[in-house]
């Protein structure tokens, strides 16, 4: 039995597979500890879901991960044998999302200039994600003369706010299907992520795979989708919006790096096969049949 989140029916079924003596794989795709400390900011809920955590991994036959940054503490803090420990390449179909779904009329069904720079984010807009510290860096740095949008786009408690930031060249589009998303990614310019808590940040991927320079926090995972050796784009520090505003102020000002980081992206991309992905998945799960 794999399971993909230790919530209550993911509970349910381990101490089903237990009763019935039938092997157990897990996932770490969340990292709920920061995720409940960055929506109540209480240390206790963040040590007790840690305890919970810990418990449920310690219990399966092995444990995937999203990327290599939470190794550390599933071998270290949970104390999980490394050769339990998988870590799942990541993966994307590149079909799905390219730079040729590129349409910059696609805008004006949002009231947005078609000409104007666009700097995007994909997720939930809400705490955990990040999102004020994010409004906050933009708003600190808008200038009434420069032709730069931020787009969010996802549902969350923020969205409520819309009408207030718009005057700072902030908007919500909210929640988009597939089909107008990968649109939305080929027709913007930049991709921006500040979460500190994903495992992976399967939108960064998404971003990538249609062309998009990056900027990441260096916490949690998207971190390593940002290559040194094939830049496409920055790991800026956590929460420090100096660095952040000077990244976003330094890719909207050089075309001719912008351009460059878009091409190494597209091309990173094409590395990330979700076959790859799938066939570790299924060879660690085969292997104990």
């Amino acid at each position: 039995i794999h399971i993909s989140t230790p919530g209550l029916v993911g509970f349910m079924g381990y101490l089903i597979a237990k009763r019935l003596k039938v092997p157990v794989y897990g996932t770490y795709h969340t990292d709920f500890a920061s995720y409940l400390y960055s929506n109540t900011n209480s240390k206790i809920i963040q040590t007790i879901t840690r305890f919970f955590e810990n418990r449920f991994y310690r219990g399966c036959k092995g444990v995937f991960l999203r990327s290599d940054t939470y190794r550390g503490l599933i071998e270290d803090e949970f104390k999980i044998d490394s050769k339990k420990v998988f870590t799942i390449p990541a993966g994307i179909n590149i079909s799905h999302f390219s730079p040729t779904y590129r349409d910059l009329t696609c805008w004006e069904a949002f009231n947005l200039p078609n000409e104007a720079l666009k700097v995007l984010y994909v997720g939930r807009v809400t705490t955990e994600k990040n999102i004020a510290f994010l409004l906050d860096l933009w708003q600190k740095n808008h200038n009434q003369n420069n032709n730069r949008w931020l787009i969010l786009v996802g549902s969350g408690s923020f969205e409520k706010h819309a009408k207030t930031y718009e005057s700072y060249n902030i908007k919500f589009l909210g929640h988009q299907d597939k089909e107008q998303l990968k649109t939305l990614y080929a027709s913007s310019d930049l991709f921006i992520f500040p979460s500190n808590s994903d495992t992976l940040g399967q939108v960064v991927i998404e971003a990538i795979a249609s062309g998009l320079p990056a900027l990441v926090s260096d916490q949690g995972g998207p971190q390593t989708l940002i290559s040194k050796e094939l830049p496409n784009g920055y790991v800026l520090e956590k929460n420090s919006e100096e660095r952040w505003i000077n990244a976003i102020n330094e890719l909207s000002n050089d075309h001719e790096k912008r351009k460059r980081f878009s091409q190494n992206a597209y091309a990173l991309s094409k590395t990330l096969s979700i076959e790859k992905s799938f066939e570790l998945f299924w060879e660690k799960h085969s292997s104990k049949l």
